[in-house]
């Protein structure tokens, strides 16, 4: 079993000194756990942002859907181009 709330613990102090991955797990973390759609769409663009193929995805699926904010199939694709680019 999971604990998320360590997880998101010793994901946070990762993500502080800007690990992408950190980033991108406490997105799935606030999606999947803590049902959080705003707080993991904030942590998949900020994986995004520096870079990670896995936080573009998520991000570009984040805009395609409308989770955690407005549908925008335009920026969808751009997340989409940035993660199959960095992959």
């Amino acid at each position: 079993p999971r604990n998320a709330t360590a997880a998101e613990y010793w994901f946070a102090q990762a993500a502080e000194l800007g690990e992408a991955e950190s980033m991108y797990s406490l997105g799935i973390l606030y999606l999947e756990d803590f049902q959080d759609q705003e707080e993991a769409t904030r942590w998949f663009g900020k994986a995004a942002e520096k870079g990670s193929p896995a936080g573009q995805y998520n991000l570009g699926v984040c805009y395609r859907k409308g989770v955690g904010m407005k549908k925008d199939t335009a920026e969808a694709v751009r997340w989409f181009e940035r993660a199959v680019d960095n992959e």
